[in-house]
């Protein structure tokens, strides 16, 4: 049986937004159970907690839990609606109201010795389906319910020291606690909270919802059963709201002793009590509001619990707090709130707050949306908030004025080096004192690629303290002035209101065409924008939360012009003499004009789409085929007999500069026919493919191999039936044996088949039946993708023109499955692309994918199925012909259209894809 999942970690210490959290937790949910248990509080017959005798609830039952976590991990489920009434079910309160746990399950009852195995508690998976005396049916949830949980408390104050109750993770829980308790108390490591909604109902007078328990005491601003450190805290996807105190507390030191320190606050010299506290602590993508409306203004001394929505209290290592939305926190009773605050570290350590949502808090006091050093201590080690969204701080009419983030007199810091507050690409709107305000003292700050919007009333939108040590570059704002004299001279004032997509509905997208796009610094760290796109989409990081260029929407930084006069035929990327490459793009095809200036058949553009006017060969006939080889030069296959004034006929080769490489001869004539396709075996060999017979005056049936020079290798010696379309060198060569390609076209043998080194047929390769042209290739670690004009595969039309083959055999790989239903593309596909995650970029006539409209341009995942994510909105309005991943991450494409998604583009276009 598996242990609980621990390396966590460092799986998170990645600057990513996504994918590293997530992957995380979904190992921890692949846990197996050695035991499984079952609790229906309806049930009153005998109770062992099978399936068939479930408990009523898990009082007195940790003695049978903790001997089965001696050997396993323990997964109870708990019965997730009503039988006969789709409604949630409840954990009853009635069986005992004098028992600590009733209508919840207490938590330090758990072993502290369990082996690392993990108890789960799942509230909404499984329910039984009959009411007693049936005998249960338990079967799978298909709704929403869950099971409602007045409170899950491991916080141990029987025991000195206070023991951990480590290994659990609760999921699909409703909780609505209803006692003077918190909802969650977590007191363990190896804790996760995950896809659950927490609660207090009405007249509750005490503390926050979730608390990771701090480790100071009462007598210095913590817990009167504090805990021990604690790690690798997980609280995920929960949806927290309506009350008492703060929506989600962690928990950490103190204020400093005040018998060594009496009357203080914490700073640099005077640590709190109880640090360093807990480390690896993540709060990832829950939502919080209406935090602290809860109970009465008499509950508690001072009026009422605080309603933050994130409260973080000091010495906490390692803090991710990501991808949250908080938002309407109204502070009822004038407690002052924050969307997220977090105290100090007195240690190098990081606190990463990113890609959160902030909308409508109503601060009491002059304080922040983002809160940093407040209260208790020097806040120090490395501090980076980043891709956050502040909009709309506001007050109640009682004390000073909110800002977006706040950064208090002791955020105060030490070197400037491993201690450093870093801002970068927020976007903060509509605050009412100000987009960030900083106290005097001497922290250090690097503050880049953030929009500051209509702060402080259209006034000033920053305030930086006079002895603050400040770096300030590529910074956009709206209003009478930014507010500080040094900033850099990359910064600049943009128009009121005018960047966003649609603020009414808190759209704050930037515009296609906006001035803060493609102009931001590089900032390595972060590489991802709130939404999860990489960064930069264009020519370099925007400014702001979020990057333009959701994938499939059309990149606005690609500018060619009136682009190509004719068809598009052949794209390619330009490649250094080291083997990378520049960005810049060569394309071909039957045009004669690129953006007004005489281009025949072949142009190279610039990373932005401007034609490089440096680069000008001269062609007599259309080109098909590019490959740029490591050493920068650019091999070509048309339908030419001239390059330069020079006989090449059909296969020619140019330098990087254009002219053309006169060591690359070919001799008596070159191809007889056209040449369709291009494969390279780095620099040594190419691999053309076409529509010829000949080559150099040799019989070479529609596939020949030619040395670096141009030359025949007449060791080669294919023997196919008619044209070659598309050729692969393929990349696995060293498993299937060395030199190996794939050619495709509309020769016998089912229109595909694998050549040997020596240009033999392969005869173990070939399985599947096609009754169509293969016009396209390409390879995922899964099998070959193939593409084109028939329309089925082995005979089903469920792989209509686009299908995947088994690397090894050939034959169908049937778990590539476009979906159910229609076909897969209604039209001929001409081009295919796979990313680096495996999903397929396709290209060409269709105008839908198993049913689903998609015009010509379209991404599949890695299955077949259709990526809903990628838009392309109404996409080319003619067939494209070619398609290459770009090094910005975008699809360039090419083709007979002229505009892509209503813009006019001749024949070439560039559209996100990442």
């Amino acid at each position: 049986m598996k242990k609980h999942i621990t390396s966590c970690p460092s799986r998170f210490s990645g600057i990513c937004f996504h994918g590293l959290v997530l992957s995380c937790l979904v190992m921890a949910q692949e846990i197996e159970a050695a035991t499984t248990y079952y609790v229906d509080s309806q049930w009153l017959g005998t109770l062992s907690g099978t399936a068939a005798q479930p408990w009523n609830s898990t009082h007195g039952n940790f003695g049978a839990i903790n001997t089965a976590l001696g050997s396993g991990s323990v997964i109870i489920y708990f019965t997730a609606r009503q039988a006969t009434v789709d409604t949630n079910s409840v954990v009853s309160e009635t069986h005992s109201t004098s028992v600590p746990d009733a209508g919840g399950v207490d938590v330090s009852q758990k072993a502290t010795n369990d082996l690392g195995f993990t108890l789960t508690l799942d509230f909404g998976s499984f329910y039984n389906s009959t009411t007693w005396p049936t005998a249960p049916n338990w079967i799978t949830n298909p709704g929403t319910n869950r099971c409602v949980v007045n409170k899950i408390d491991a916080q141990d104050c029987g025991n000195s020291p206070v023991a951990k109750h480590s290994n659990v993770i609760v999921t699909n829980a409703l909780i609505v606690c209803n006692s003077n308790d918190k909802c969650i108390a977590i007191n363990g490591d190896n804790w996760e909270i995950i896809n659950s909604e927490i609660t207090t109902g009405l007249n509750v007078s005490n503390g926050p919802a979730i608390l990771l328990v701090p480790t100071a005491d009462v007598n210095h601003q913590g817990s009167s059963c504090p805990a021990v450190v604690l790690s690798n805290i997980v609280i995920f996807n929960n949806k927290v709201h309506d009350t008492y105190g703060e929506c989600i507390y962690i928990g950490g030191g103190g204020a400093p002793d005040p018998k060594t320190c009496p009357g203080c606050r914490a700073t640099n010299s005077v640590a709190g009590e109880g640090y360093p506290s807990h480390r690896y602590v993540y709060v990832i993508s829950n939502e919080c509001y209406n935090g602290g409306v809860r109970g009465t203004a008499a509950n508690v001394q001072g009026g009422h619990g605080q309603g933050d929505g994130i409260d973080v209290k000091g010495g906490i290592e390692m803090l991710y707090v990501q991808n949250n939305y908080i938002h309407d926190l109204p502070d009822v009773f004038s407690e002052g709130v924050r969307g997220i605050v977090i105290q100090g570290g007195f240690t190098s350590t990081l606190h990463f707050v990113a890609g959160n949502k902030i909308d409508r808090v109503n601060l009491s006091f002059s304080d922040g949306l983002i809160s940093l050093g407040d209260s208790w201590a020097g806040h120090m080690g490395t501090n980076i908030l980043a891709n956050n969204l502040l909009l709309n701080g506001t007050n109640n009419g009682a004390n000073g004025g909110p800002v977006g983030l706040r950064l208090y007199d002791n955020t105060n810091t030490v070197d400037g080096t491993t201690n450093l507050v870093q801002v970068y690409n927020n976007t903060i709107v509509s605050n009412l004192n100000g987009a960030v305000a900083c106290d005097s003292r001497g922290m250090w700050a690097v503050f880049s690629n953030n929009i500051y919007i209509n702060n402080n009333g259209g006034g000033a939108q920053v305030s930086f303290g006079s002895s603050m040590r400040v770096a300030s570059d590529y910074n956009a704002w709206a209003g009478s002035s930014l507010g500080f004299a040094s900033e850099g001279t990359n910064s600049f004032q943009t128009t009121l209101g005018a960047n966003f997509v649609n603020p009414g509905v808190h759209d704050y997208h930037l515009k296609p065409g906006d001035a803060c796009l493609d102009v931001g610094g590089l900032v390595v760290i972060v590489n991802h924008d709130l939404d999860g796109v990489r960064r930069p989409q264009g020519a370099a990081w925007d400014i702001g939360a979020y990057e333009y260029g959701p994938p499939g929407a059309l990149d606005v930084s690609f500018k060619p012009g009136t682009g190509a006069n004719n068809n598009v035929d052949a794209v390619a990327l330009q490649t250094t003499g080291s083997g990378g490459y520049n960005g810049q793009m060569v394309i071909g095809g039957a045009f004669t004009s690129f953006n007004g200036s005489a281009r025949t058949y072949v142009a190279r553009l610039n990373t932005d789409g401007s034609l490089d006017t440096s680069f000008a060969p001269s062609l007599n006939g259309a080109v098909y085929a590019i490959a740029c080889d490591p050493a920068g030069g650019i091999v070509l296959g048309g339908d030419f007999t001239s390059v330069g004034g020079l006989a090449y006929t059909r296969v020619a080769r140019l330098n990087a500069d254009g002219s053309v490489d006169t060591t690359f001869s070919p001799n008596a004539g070159g191809a007889n026919g056209s040449v369709n396709a291009i494969g390279l075996k780095g620099t040594v060999s190419i691999i053309i493919g076409g529509a010829f017979t000949t080559y150099n005056g040799v019989a070479q049936n529609y596939v020949a191999q030619l040395h670096a020079d141009g030359s025949i290798d007449t060791g080669y010696a294919p023997s196919l039936s008619d044209y070659v379309y598309a050729n692969f060198v393929l990349e696995h060569s060293q498993t299937i044996g060395g030199g190996q390609n794939l050619v495709t076209g509309t020769y016998a043998r089912h229109y595909y088949a694998r050549l040997r080194g020596d240009g033999l047929l392969n005869t173990t390769f070939g399985g599947a039946t096609l009754d169509g042209p293969v016009l396209a290739i390409g390879s995922q670690s899964a099998g070959i993708v193939v593409a084109g004009g028939f329309s089925t595969i082995d005979g089903s039309s469920a792989y209509s023109h686009v299908g995947r083959l088994d690397f090894f055999t050939g034959a169908l790989d049937t778990s590539f499955n476009p979906g159910t239903g229609a076909a897969a593309a209604n039209n001929t596909v001409y081009t295919v692309a796979v990313q680096t995650d495996s999903k397929i970029l396709i290209g060409g006539a269709f105008t839908t994918y198993n049913g689903q409209p998609q015009n010509r341009v379209a991404r599949l995942n890695s299955d077949g199925t259709l990526d809903t994510t990628f838009n392309a909105g109404s996409g080319p309005d003619d067939s494209v012909f070619a398609g290459v991943l770009h090094t910005s991450g975008a699809l360039l494409i090419g083709g007979a259209f002229t505009h892509v998604n209503g813009t006019p583009l001749g024949h070439i276009a560039r559209v996100y894809a990442y």
